[in-house]
């Protein structure tokens, strides 16, 4: 009898614990839904920030190896030091080496022998030494001229800057550098906010060591995850308690394993979002006690009224936030019904700012790329037989990391919203607009007329132009715009449109000229582009590249004592590259320095075999943009012409108009050390640059080369005479030699020979040939009489 009682409930009851299920699950719902929500922005957020962390990684690492070497090898200069390692005064050495470390901060060091053998050690046990001898660092100093690396040395990680020792020839090599750890991660916690510890493989096994150098044992899963090697190893959490992380190699791959396991701890992430949902608990709560009490109460009103709350709450459940309960009556249930809209209200609120921050920038407020693809697609649809167009752009601030550096970030924060703002001026309500990301920015403009679109580009163009007024600073923004014309009846997707925009928007960065409109192959040639600069400088050590050379003759005795070494490229799958192609997308690149240096060492080279083999005669190079301010670039040419024994004089240097005319001041510094160094100048292509004749009376050259586009088509009598008479008569009248390229004609010749041209070269005497071949032309040429030897 007593169980009956137990298990009957009355009416009121039923309802109460009805509500408090439906209350319950909604609640619980939400929880797991918001707790989702949440843990997909923090991974996102995470991996941004170890991402963020990584580059930043790599900037400290270069800017301090870059560092170590220019003390090192600043320290390696002095007389003191070359004269007690010439002398093996170890005593001496090692008060030169303690003092030293002293000054530079670099407590250890080390001098090897040219061989690589131990002179002497500073703060390095020998014996470790012996089982360590650095030979792939030293590998790589040879090979580079000096190195830079992380070496684990009796468990202990040293970063190490390698340099030679001459006096004057190469008499050692000196290593000094400082043991790699707690100072460097706390240098990139205190920029990253991230959480960095050091993981080595030693003679003790795996160890992890912190900021303060206290090693502790790896655990057996992150063991796991190293032993694969790589230079990059995304760690997953192992358990709740760890962080995603990343390894970063520190150490080559020759080199006992040394990582960096950075992490972003996700507590700080969370917390905002744990503030969040425990006011919404508090809230919640209040709202769910509120309607416990009314339940209890009156629980035994009509079962149609508690069935429509019922059903509310399913609609609660359900997502389902736009249809409010209505009850008549001003009753407590009347109060309750207001309460349960309220809380619909606040959890719909709150769902809507989860999904507003999912899809548009925190800081301007704009869409981000994700949710621009979404509200494209929407208008390519909306548009699709409207008989009208669209352009989409996607906009990029040029140089926006110099803002931030001179302004500060708070600065260059409020520059982007103003410039957010400003675009939002030129677009419709319905037309997208978004931020992509940093300094990139997306505008659509729809409902154009086919006249309308250059017109639009134009004043968005112009009104970005026009200064930015931030803190009462006037600031003016430079732009890359790359444009998309969306046609009417076009079927593309959004996503495609963007790449579209963003292949337009890198050719305007690239090509300088700020702005470009995607025409159809752009893409072809983007990514053609993309693979050729990739496998470049795989090329230049595979021997895909070589030189051919063409000869200039002399009028005067029509022989050949010049030819111009002119670089060519076979890619393996693309066949024979244009050189105005590939040369070109290297200045852009920043490869050019190295194809450059390449090409200095291979014609110096053979200028010293065709010595070697009789052949008298020299080389002339084109140098680029780039090469011609490079201040390192009278050493490695006058170096390279040392190492292989070779005459200043068997080489001219041919430098264009528009590349001097780019930095004057440091152009001018280096063809005066060239200059002096003997090496003979030229000027290339004369009468397509933009110089001013007092520019050109300036320039300390001896030659200058007329381009092809006057001589191609030389005949006696015509407008290219007239010129070519011209640029004749000025050169002779500054006493600069002449040459004359694209010389294709019998006719032309005979032009040049009457004008006093000095020197020609073109088809009409010989195409490029390889370095054999032009030699046996070189040689019959030396055994044919001067008047039949033209062809």
């Amino acid at each position: 009898m007593a169980s009956s009682r137990v298990v009957r409930l009355r009416f009121g009851t039923k309802v109460l614990l009805l509500i408090v299920s439906l209350i319950g699950a909604m609640l619980l719902i939400d929880t797991v839904a918001m707790r989702l929500a949440v843990r997909t922005v923090v991974d996102e957020q995470s991996a941004a920030r170890l991402e963020v962390g990584a580059r930043v990684w790599r900037s400290l690492r270069e800017n301090r190896s870059r560092q170590m070497l220019e003390q090192v090898a600043v320290f390696s200069e002095d007389f003191g030091f070359k004269e007690a390692v010439a002398t093996r005064d170890l005593p001496t050495l090692q008060s030169v080496l303690h003092n030293a470390s002293l000054r530079l901060d670099l407590p250890h060091a080390l001098l090897l022998s040219v061989e690589g053998e131990p002179i002497a050690s500073l703060d390095i046990a020998l014996d470790a030494l012996n089982r360590q001898r650095l030979p792939a660092l030293l590998q790589r100093a040879r090979t580079q001229g000096s190195a830079s690396g992380v070496v684990v040395i009796a468990d202990r990680p040293i970063s190490f800057a390698l340099v030679p020792v001459f006096a004057p020839h190469q008499v050692a090599w000196l290593a000094m550098g400082s043991e790699f750890g707690g100072a460097d991660i706390a240098e990139l916690a205190g920029l990253t906010g991230l959480e960095a510890v050091i993981a080595l493989h030693g003679d003790g096994g795996w160890q992890l060591i912190d900021a303060d150098g206290q090693r502790q044992a790896m655990p057996t899963e992150l063991i796991d995850a190293l032993q694969g090697g790589g230079q990059r190893i995304e760690l997953p959490a192992f358990t709740e308690a760890h962080d995603p992380s990343l390894a970063l190699r520190v150490s080559e791959p020759e080199f006992s394993p040394l990582y960096l396991l950075i992490s972003a701890p996700t507590a700080t992430l969370i917390s905002p979002f744990q503030q969040l949902q425990q006011r919404a608990l508090v809230w919640t709560s209040a709202v769910t006690v509120l309607a416990l009490l009314v339940a209890s109460l009156f629980g035994r009103v009509l079962q149609q009224r508690v069935r429509r709350l019922a059903d509310a709450a399913e609609q609660v459940r359900a997502g389902r936030y736009d249809q409010p309960l209505a009850l008549s009556g001003n009753d407590e249930l009347r109060e309750l019904a207001d309460a349960f809209n309220l809380m619909q209200a606040s959890i719909s609120e709150r769902e809507k700012q989860i999904v507003f921050s999912s899809g548009h920038d925190g800081l301007t407020r704009l869409p981000n790329r994700e949710r621009a693809i979404s509200l494209l697609d929407r208008r390519l649809a909306e548009q699709r037989g409207s008989g009208r167009s669209a352009l989409l752009m996607v906009i990029e601030v040029r140089r926006f990391r110099d803002i931030n550096d001179l302004f500060g970030y708070a600065f260059g924060d409020r520059a982007l919203v103003e410039l957010a703002n400003r675009l939002r001026a030129q677009a419709r309500d319905t037309d997208p607009l978004a931020r992509l990301g940093g300094d990139e920015f997306m505008l659509s403009l729809w409902g154009l007329g086919a006249e309308q679109t250059a017109r639009r580009i134009k004043q968005v163009s112009d009104a970005l132009a026009e200064p930015f007024l931030i803190d009462q600073v006037p600031l003016s923004l430079d732009f890359n715009f790359g444009v998309v014309d969306i046609g009417q009846d076009e079927v593309v997707d959004a996503s495609t449109l963007l790449r579209r925009a963003d292949v337009a928007m890198n050719e305007a960065k690239l090509s300088g000229e700020g702005l470009m409109v995607y025409e159809a192959g752009l893409d072809e040639r983007h990514q053609r582009q993309l693979q050729l600069i990739r496998h470049m400088a795989e090329g230049l050590s595979q021997g895909e590249f070589f030189l051919q050379f063409q000869p200039k003759v002399n009028l005067a005795d029509d022989q050949v004592s010049f030819a111009e070494a002119l670089l060519r490229w076979k890619h393996p799958q693309l066949g024979p590259i244009p050189p105005d192609e590939f040369i070109a997308l290297a200045e852009r690149s920043d490869l050019i320095g190295q194809i450059s240096r390449w090409v200095v060492e291979q014609a110096v080279a053979q200028v010293a075999r065709w010595s070697a083999q009789g052949v008298d005669c020299g080389l002339a190079l084109n140098l680029s943009a780039h090469d011609v301010v490079d201040p390192a670039l009278p050493g490695i040419i006058t170096d390279t012409l040392r190492r292989h024994r070779v005459s200043p004089q068997k080489i001219i240097l041919e430098i264009t108009e528009s590349a001097v005319m780019r930095d004057l001041n440091a152009a001018l510094s280096n063809l005066d050390a060239l200059r002096r160094a003997g090496l003979t100048l030229s000027i290339d292509d004369f009468g397509t640059g933009h110089s001013s004749l007092a520019q050109l009376k300036r320039l300390p050259v001896d030659e200058l080369k007329i381009d092809r586009s006057f001589v191609l088509s030389l005949m006696p009598g015509t407008e290219d005479e007239r010129i070519v008479d011209s640029v004749l008569r000025l050169a002779h009248a500054l006493g600069l030699r002449v040459v004359a390229e694209g010389v294709e004609s019998a006719e032309g010749l005979d032009v040049l020979r009457r004008l006093g041209c000095e020197v020609v070269q073109g088809y009409y005497f010989s195409r490029p040939l390889a370095a054999d071949d032009f030699v046996r032309w070189w040689q019959q040429r030396r055994t044919v009489p001067a008047k039949d030897s033209a062809a």
